[in-house]
């Protein structure tokens, strides 16, 4: 008569134990549910920051970090790589006249123009207005003046539908040779850009 008492106590405990079991389990499943959650949302933030919404190239922020990157690479393994500082030719005359909001249809435009003739591992990122930089890795400058001219001319050859217009992109060109900073580098790439816009715009200018 006493057994089962005990029986029914040690059959309850059991219970409670294998419920406190599952609950560990549900936890601990939660728990992983809520940091994979965490790990993609992480992804995602880290995916939009790198990345202009309106043009769909790179940010600032991003193309700037690789270019950083790429400099210490170069360092370490005697290496060159070229970058690119190209804008649009009178932007804000076809603002003036068109809108703002043809302007953006025009930078859209060219990121997609961007995406179209850059070379696979070549990095484009706009980097402030109708400012954009161009990252070309383990290329010479003879290499970079090649793409560039193949960009800058796909440019010059597109055009919106609606209104009929087309824009020209003036371009400075700079290699990695000899630089220690990548400061020094964009401000020499930037008056390239500068002596390519008193030459007549329309053009690359090669930093010397």
């Amino acid at each position: 008569m006493l057994a089962l008492p005990i029986a029914s106590l040690l059959a309850d405990r059991q219970s409670k134990v294998e419920k406190i079991i599952e609950n560990e389990k549900l936890l601990r499943i939660l728990a992983e549910k809520d940091h994979r959650k965490a790990e993609e949302a992480k992804l995602q933030k880290m995916r939009l920051l790198a990345r202009d919404e309106l043009t769909g190239l790179s940010s600032r922020r991003h193309v700037m970090e690789q270019c950083e990157q790429a400099l210490h690479r170069a360092q370490k393994g005697n290496r060159t790589f070229s970058i690119a500082i190209f804008d649009v030719d009178n932007f804000k005359s076809v603002n003036d006249q068109f809108g703002h909001a043809v302007g953006d249809d025009i930078l859209r435009m060219i990121g997609k123009i961007c995406k179209r003739t850059k070379s696979r591992n070549h990095l484009i990122g706009r980097i402030g207005g109708e400012e954009f930089l161009m990252l070309m890795p383990n290329s010479s400058i003879a290499e970079a003046e090649a793409h560039v001219e193949r960009l800058r001319l796909a440019i010059m050859d597109a055009r919106l539908l609606e209104p009929d217009i087309g824009v020209t992109v003036s371009a400075g060109l700079a290699d990695s040779s000899g630089f220690h900073d990548l400061k020094e580098m964009l401000l020499l790439a930037d008056k390239a850009l500068y002596a390519a816009k008193h030459g007549g715009r329309n053009r690359l200018e090669i930093a010397a």
